[in-house]
């Protein structure tokens, strides 16, 4: 008991740490009033109090660099779901968002008055907190009511992901990579010279020498080199890619998420591999997930880069990552042991070079994310099967989420007011 009061004194100080009076963003001074709209989406207006409210919660909570392009990017699609809901008919009652609320502060041996008054010691008002996780729980109702049923698995999806997993015979590849971002030279001049790059290195290029040159990506640390990989750790269109390829050629450019991809084939070989009673090689691993639209801003980007190193720096143990879980986006969490037939694809590569305890940052469609690889195993049983269920369940829900909230998006009318 002691030890847990303790424990809970040191984290309400934390959120306590540095009281000097938070910095008000510029677009709310220059507006005249921090009431004033700052950004309106589709006739429903943030105002200059909100994103400053936003901002500072985020800060307190870890976020670092241009937390103000982060809240920003986080109101505008709080509102587009809650516009989502509206349409659907769906209203979340105050005793659920509390219950809700509640439960995000447990994770920090916290309760919710305590760590309203935490957050309100450092000038983030309770109404803040509370219209945070009412957005995030009217997001799940929405998420839920339109696809359960589109993402629920059938008993020959889990054959197939188990099956695939379980092959008796695979494939590997050796790989050597340059990866180029869009943001340092534009998306344009970045797939001109990925184009140009791919047509001399075919010619006989200097692979290494252009690794070194135009690489942005942790294997240039590597020379680019992969490693060997299993062909199921690819991306299908990307294994199909490869698989095409002599020895020594190399791929067209490859997009990826804000960037582009080369990749060089060192060296192919087929393997056998038997089925044992112990079942598929599975993964269990943690993310924590930072939402970002597509075409989020630079930075609201680095603001969750920089937010994620943070948290790595901070990080020894998946343990350590699973009372953070309910901050971040869905899918956020530890997986179940996983067969690596079922990972998603957006990490299957990263996960299948990582070791356990490994920590890796990426961005891919869902945003930025940590990833933590915690253990691998050999040993599938019928509750192992059922978690793959779910696994794929979540899986699917995430990404027919993260679609439909860059369809509201697209279609939503969203002007900024400086």
């Amino acid at each position: 008991m002691m030890m847990r009061v303790a424990v809970k004194r040191l984290l309400v100080a934390s959120l306590l740490i540095a009281l000097t009076p938070f910095a008000q963003p510029a677009r709310a001074q220059e507006s005249g009033t921090p009431y004033a709209p700052v950004v309106v989406v589709n006739e429903s207006v943030i105002t200059g109090y909100e994103l400053e409210q936003r901002a500072r919660m985020l800060e307190v909570f870890g976020a670092g660099g241009d937390v103000l392009a982060l809240a920003e990017e986080q109101l505008i699609s709080d509102r587009l779901q809650l516009q989502a809901a509206e349409t659907l008919g769906l209203e979340i009652d105050d005793e659920t968002v509390e219950s809700a609320a509640e439960e995000f502060a447990g994770r920090r041996e916290l309760t919710a008055e305590v760590l309203r008054n935490a957050l309100q010691a450092r000038g983030v008002a309770p109404e803040t907190f509370n219209a945070f996780i009412r957005a995030g729980i009217t997001w799940r109702s929405v998420v839920q009511s339109r696809f359960r049923r589109q993402a629920t698995p059938t008993e020959n999806d889990l054959d197939a992901a188990l099956a695939l997993a379980d092959r008796g015979l695979q494939k590997s590849v050796l790989l050597q990579e340059i990866g180029m971002p869009f943001a340092e030279n534009g998306e344009e001049e970045t797939m001109d010279t990925a184009w140009r790059l791919s047509r001399e290195l075919n010619r006989g290029g200097n692979f290494t020498g252009a690794v070194r040159r135009y690489s942005k990506t942790p294997s240039r640390a590597r020379d680019g080199k992969l490693g060997w990989l299993p062909e199921t750790a690819l991306p299908p269109q990307v294994a199909a890619q490869i698989l095409a390829l002599q020895v020594g050629e190399v791929t067209a450019p490859i997009p990826i998420t804000r960037g582009v991809s080369i990749l060089k084939l060192l060296d192919v070989r087929e393997e056998a591999r038997e089925s044992t009673s112990d079942g598929p090689l599975t993964v269990t691993y943690s993310e924590l997930i930072i939402p970002l639209s597509q075409n989020a801003a630079d930075g609201a980007v680095n603001a969750a880069r920089n937010q994620a190193e943070r948290i790595r720096s901070d990080t020894e143990l998946c343990r350590d990552l699973d009372q953070r879980a309910d901050e971040f986006g869905i899918g956020s969490g530890r997986s179940e042991p996983t067969p690596v037939g079922a990972v998603p694809q957006s990490i299957s590569l990263l996960l299948s070079q990582m070791d356990p305890g490994d920590i890796e940052i990426q961005e891919d469609s869902r945003g930025v994310v940590l990833v933590m690889l915690c253990a691998r195993s050999n040993e599938t049983s019928p509750e192992e099967r059922e978690a793959l269920r779910q696994r794929l369940f979540n899986q699917r829900m995430n990404t027919l989420g993260q679609g439909y909230l860059q369809d509201l998006r697209g279609d939503a009318v969203i002007e900024r007011r400086s």
